[in-house]
């Protein structure tokens, strides 16, 4: 391998991300002779940060996704403060010679960490952070690693946002089992418009927990073993890919009990038994749940106010075909595009504008929050919410009498009206489960 660091000139950069309290130092760029391994030291300080870093050579950066695979030491990872951090890197391939190379260290504060969390799968308590889709390795997002062995999180900029939760108030959305789609009363009692904001950013999983993701973590297989998997577009079917389906909300939570009442009482506490306890302990991240009703419309929504994500309304509520509502969605059985009565395998439909796959259609996904309706979901809006006042951090309802969970996103058995954004369906019953049912996973910040 040619050496990287001859007859160059050598420029450190030392950056750190959004103001953030950690700083970064000394940062320099040498190259182990032994090994032909570049090395960048620097010191970090005033506070653990997760760093990412950035090599430059002549205006063209050498990390690529796959080189990135190649980083050890001190790097996408939270990193305690402290002098001589190191990072190592041994190239793959490089052509050389170059006249200038450059190191961008960037220190992230916990509470604001890169935009991708990527978990390992088969190895406890072992992840990776990046700034950009582009950084991870083997191609992106799409490679079937992702769906299988390691889980992907991308961070929601839902800080502060004001926007509107539910269906445009008073009038609603056309969403109704009618031809000419008026809306119903009763679907827009369920989903009453009202204006939120969600105070942190957090992390949702890019695609609906698959069940070898659930296999590989949990060892248990969440499917019926007489559930088929439908092909799509002529291509194999791999059922490993598809949503992890029939796990009950307390299976994935814990059961309700006179000293444990669950969400919202119990906050983020889990069962000791539960399977997101057992998540939480092998990625070594305590942040890790469902998401509320609010964080999941948020990222499903992705800054859109309409029926689907893509920025369109449906062209039909019916179970036939619709083409909108079909590039971001498995939906209406044999009637849509589903092709029957199961699921598909994820990521296979149109993404958003976060990056996030099948959040309309495929299966239902459960939330935290408990369903309520009419009057007493409105009741958990702020006072004043028909004049525009903000709802913070809606929790849903703390009666525990209300036994039924919220699935939202529809799935491949309902008609295109419930794979909406607004759509909210009445579980039936915290410890039931059947093959409509999945989930995806949020990480709250700060990461710890």
């Amino acid at each position: 391998m040619k050496s990287l660091l001859s007859s160059v000139s050598i420029v450190a950069i030392a950056a750190t991300a959004w103001a953030a309290t950690p700083s970064v130092g000394n940062v320099a760029l040498n190259q182990d002779a032994a090994t032909g391994e570049i090395v960048v030291s620097y010191d970090l300080a005033k506070a653990d940060a997760i760093i990412t870093l950035d090599l430059i050579a002549d205006g063209t950066a050498l990390l690529t996704g796959d080189e990135r695979e190649r980083l050890t030491g001190d790097v996408a990872k939270l990193v305690s403060t402290g002098n001589g951090r190191e990072i190592r890197w041994k190239p793959l391939r490089f052509s050389g010679p170059v006249s200038s190379v450059s190191a961008r260290v960037v220190a992230w504060e916990a509470a604001n960490p890169p935009d991708y969390l990527v978990i390992d799968m088969t190895m406890k308590e072992h992840r990776w952070y990046y700034e950009r889709e582009s950084d991870l390795p083997y191609g992106g997002v799409t490679n079937i690693l992702y769906k299988t062995d390691r889980l992907v999180m991308r961070k929601i900029p839902a800080k502060d946002v004001v926007w509107r939760m539910g269906q445009p108030y008073p009038d609603g959305e056309p969403c109704d089992d009618e031809k000419d789609m008026k809306v119903s009363s009763s679907v827009l009692d369920d989903e009453t418009g009202h204006m939120v904001k969600l105070t942190e950013d957090y992390y949702i999983g890019i695609y609906e927990m698959t069940r070898r993701q659930y296999q590989r973590v949990v060892n248990a297989d969440a499917v019926h073993a007489d559930t088929k998997v439908y092909p799509t577009d002529g291509e194999m079917v791999d059922n490993w890919t598809a949503p992890a389906h029939n796990v009950t909300y307390e299976t994935l939570r814990g059961e309700q009990t006179a000293s444990f009442k669950s969400w919202p009482e119990s906050g983020h506490t889990v069962g000791s038994s539960s399977k997101i306890k057992t998540f939480r302990d092998f990625a070594g991240l305590d942040g890790i749940d469902l998401p509320t009703e609010a964080q999941w419309e948020f990222a499903c929504r992705a800054g859109t106010g309409t029926s689907l994500n893509s920025g369109k309304p449906l062209k039909t509520t019916k179970n036939w075909a619709d083409a909108n509502a079909a590039e971001v969605a498995w939906y209406g059985n044999t009637y849509g595009n589903a092709g029957g009565a199961c699921c598909h395998p994820v990521g296979l439909r149109q993404a958003n504008a976060f990056g996030l796959y099948d959040m309309h259609g495929n299966v239902l996904e459960l939330c935290l929050d408990r369903f309520a309706s009419g009057d007493a979901y409105r009741a958990t809006f702020a006072a004043g919410w028909q004049e525009g006042a903000v709802t913070a951090d809606p929790t849903g309802p703390s009666d525990a009498s209300l036994t039924e969970s919220v699935g939202r996103g529809g799935g491949f058995f309902y008609a295109s009206t419930v794979a909406r954004s607004a759509s909210r369906v009445k579980h039936i019953g915290r410890s039931s489960s059947n093959k409509h049912y999945g989930f995806r996973l949020v990480c709250t910040l700060p990461v710890k």
